[in-house]
């Protein structure tokens, strides 16, 4: 969308439920990082309280989507969870869709100035820290209490059993019905492997290095509700586990055996963490984990390689190989990647 009409649409949002106009000390300007939602940073010029300070601006595409994460995100952050306050929500066809409106919290990414080069002699270090403040975010949402975010979808008309892993089995149903590369053989070994999704927890589905933000007093904040659901606890750790096995990061063919050591035994502490504060199923954190898989890899074959979110540097694009290769060390069956491109 031009800028001048995310501008205006913005000012006509922000002034509406100001009560008077508004103007921007500091415009709108996209920030990077996110691939489904558009995102922008700016500042007012003379706001209410709950619009002082830094926001962001998050658009989102998809209204019934875009309810759904505004709804967990709210819920969660009021039961004092550490994610970015929200201030203003609600749909804007001028904006571009379902849309929030919310602090711009400080931080670095987990993996702020870490290379593969330079950090060879600090890495177990690294993936001690990293695999803790992944656990740590996991456990603090999952102590959380379910019922508010259950009672605010249900209010909004929105069909909690459909949310989380059901998405996902249908994102691979409709790959196993649109591709021959080989979703039928994985769907199979899910339905016939699958556990039940109680007792059901708040889960953010996405929690990985780059949707968290840590401060150096060891805070964090955690970002980008769009996968948020109400499932079992394993759900969530067996989806981290799953993009810590298989970050999107492109190396050498020499250094893939590196990276595979690294990114294995980075998800393995993650895990066992998680499980030294809160007991899990670990068989049934590898089924979400390799649902997981299968749901990347099944977005990857349904969607054309010039498609404006899942391109070619989109990072389930990135992982697809070793995504591939892990669902054929644990079930057995071979997802042909080849056909992808």
């Amino acid at each position: 969308m031009p800028e001048q009409s995310i501008d205006s649409a913005l000012l006509r949002v922000v002034s509406s439920h100001a009560g008077y106009p508004q103007a921007f000390a500091h415009p709108p300007v996209p920030i990077s990082g996110g691939f489904w939602a558009a995102i922008y940073g700016f500042e007012l010029l003379d706001p209410p309280d709950d619009l002082r300070g830094r926001l962001v601006l998050r658009v989102m595409p998809n209204a019934v989507v875009g309810e759904v994460e505004t709804i967990v995100h709210r819920e969660v952050a009021a039961q004092g969870y550490p994610t970015p306050r929200v201030a203003v929500s609600g749909f804007d066809a001028e904006l571009g869709g379902a849309f929030i409106v919310m602090e711009r919290v400080d931080g670095a990414q987990l993996l702020a100035g870490v290379h593969l080069g330079s950090a060879v002699l600090r890495l177990p270090k690294i993936v001690r820290r990293i695999a803790h403040q992944l656990a740590s975010a996991s456990t603090q949402l999952h102590r959380l209490d379910p019922e508010p975010v259950m009672n605010a979808l249900t209010a909004a008309g929105v069909d909690v059993a459909s949310l989380g892993p059901h998405v996902r089995l249908a994102e691979i149903r409709a790959a196993a019905n649109r591709s021959s590369a080989g979703f039928d053989g994985l769907l199979t070994w899910l339905e016939d492997h699958r556990p039940s999704f109680e007792p059901a927890v708040v889960c953010h589905g996405d929690i990985h290095p780059f949707n968290m933000l840590a401060k150096p007093d060891g805070s964090f904040d955690v970002l980008d509700w769009t996968n948020g659901c109400l499932c079992r606890r394993e759900y969530d750790v067996g989806c981290t586990a799953a993009l810590l096995h298989c970050p999107p990061i492109a190396v050498p063919r020499l250094a893939e055996g590196v990276l595979r050591a690294i990114t294995g035994s980075l998800a393995r502490r993650f895990v066992d963490a998680y499980r030294r504060t809160s007991p899990v199923n670990l068989d049934v954190v590898e089924w979400f984990e390799t649902l997981q898989y299968g749901r990347c890899l099944g977005s990857v074959a349904l969607a054309p390689l010039d498609d404006p979110i899942i391109g070619p540097k989109h990072p389930f694009r990135i992982s697809a190989s070793a995504m591939a290769r892990q669902v054929r060390m644990i079930t057995g069956t071979t997802i042909d990647v080849a056909t992808m491109r």
